[in-house]
């Protein structure tokens, strides 16, 4: 209880202030240094090996080329596509005499095991990460956007990190691998909770940590929050108390690519009624915009702005109602406010202006069979832009078990009335 005053009251003290969370960068990783303000870095442009940022801060994986979709579900079995101008959709594999995911084929192409969210689009192809059955280990994959050719391109090499500490949440950019791993930790028979970032070389497999830290157990820590821009690898740590007296912590640092060194860009606390998973999106070095991903209903959602290193207030949107509240989704130059459960939309830009207003469409789930009518489930993961959105549903069967699963992928377009909803994948159940 002590420690919890005490915590209270320095949140309280350094309230949006620079750097003050728990979390220290362990001595092997290279120390932090501050970010500066102002305008972006000389020379600083896009390019094509840019990591997609629409696709980026979830679980689920969703890649997209100029002719197709492709998307793999959480439990990360098998890749699927959607071919934008056939319509259709299915197992990413090219061979005629495959059942892909309705017989078990273990040589199909499309049969990934996907370590967790790990899917890639660079280099004219698909690269994964997933479990190499002959090799009992996890390696990087290749595979031809029409599931003809598949490679296994590189072993994962852990080094000193044991392969229980499994990185995830792989994000390409700029010619290497960017991913996480969280765990439970002993010191001096004190139990914590350790979080460490990787760089990971797609040529030799070769994992490099950049951020190590560690927390006590009393502290929620969420899942890192890649967001790449330039030549930084930004990352959003947030962290929560069951104590609801205690402020809620956000710790956002960035990593340069070029010189190697974590800068601190903003960390600070903010009331645990405001929430405790935060989504952020980057314009310009100096413009990050930060939203909590829910609100409880009666509450009101609040978009913030950090530059300079200060967080401020940049718009109050209109009160969360429904029975439930709102997820709240941040995307390049808008908000979705989606309201699974009251099956409603609606999507504003940053000033408040409304994109899209309507009812949650959910009548392509509903087509899909007589289960699926009864009960769609619930959402797992939302992408998008300020011109679409992307839904990954769970569809639970008859028994209800997690292997009874269907996973589908909905796209929302939106519109001056609403959103126009169509199936773009749904696999077979539970695969």
């Amino acid at each position: 209880m002590i420690k919890k005053t005490a915590l209270l009251l320095l949140a309280c003290l350094f309230l949006f202030s620079a750097c003050a969370g728990k979390g220290t960068e362990d001595a092997d990783a290279p120390g932090g240094t501050t970010a500066p303000g102002s305008t972006d870095s000389p020379g600083s442009a896009p390019r094509e090996d840019d990591f997609d940022n629409r696709f980026g801060q979830g679980c689920v994986n969703l890649a997209e080329t100029e002719d197709a979709y492709y998307f793999s579900p959480p439990n990360g079995n098998y890749i699927y596509y959607h071919d934008k101008q056939a319509g259709d959709y299915g197992v990413l594999c090219a061979k005629p005499e495959c059942l892909h995911d309705e017989g078990n084929e273990k040589d199909c192409s499309g049969l990934a095991f996907i370590c967790m969210k790990a899917l890639n689009n660079w280099g004219g192809k698909l690269h994964f990460v997933g479990w190499d059955d002959t090799l009992k280990k996890y390696c990087l994959f290749g595979l031809s956007y029409d599931g003809s050719e598949r490679e296994r391109e590189a072993v994962l090499d852990y080094g000193e990190y044991t392969p229980l500490q499994i990185p995830n949440g792989f994000d390409y950019h700029r010619g290497m691998l960017y991913c996480f791993a969280q765990y439970e930790t002993v010191t001096g028979g004190v139990p914590g909770y350790a979080t460490e970032l990787f760089s990971m070389d797609p040529e030799t497999g070769k994992l490099t940590r950049f951020f190590a830290a560690e927390d006590d157990a009393e502290t929620r820590v969420g899942k890192p929050k890649f967001f790449c821009y330039n030549q930084y690898v930004y990352f959003l740590i947030s962290k929560w108390y069951f104590d609801e007296n205690v402020p809620n912590e956000i710790e956002l640092r960035r990593y340069d690519t070029e010189t190697e060194q974590v800068e601190d860009v903003y960390c600070g606390v903010v009331d645990p009624q405001e929430g405790c998973i935060f989504r952020y999106w980057v314009e310009s070095e100096d413009r990050i915009y930060l939203m909590p991903d829910s609100c409880r209903s009666g509450n009101t959602p609040k978009l913030y702005l950090i530059s300079g290193g200060e967080m401020s207030l940049l718009h109050e949107f209109d009160m969360a109602t429904g029975e439930y509240g709102v997820e709240t989704v941040l995307f390049e130059g808008a908000i979705a406010f989606f309201a699974f459960r009251d099956e409603r939309l609606k999507v504003c830009a940053y000033d408040g202006t409304v994109i899209c207003d309507g009812p949650l469409d959910l009548s392509p789930l509903r087509e899909l069979g007589p289960y699926e009518n009864a009960d769609i489930g619930y959402y797992e993961d939302i992408y998008g832009d300020s011109t679409e959105l992307f839904v990954s549903y769970i569809v639970p069967g008859p028994s209800g078990r997690s292997n009874d699963y269907r996973y589908c992928l909905v796209r929302y377009t939106f519109r001056e009335g609403g959103a126009e909803a169509k199936l773009l994948v749904a696999n077979a159940r539970g695969k």
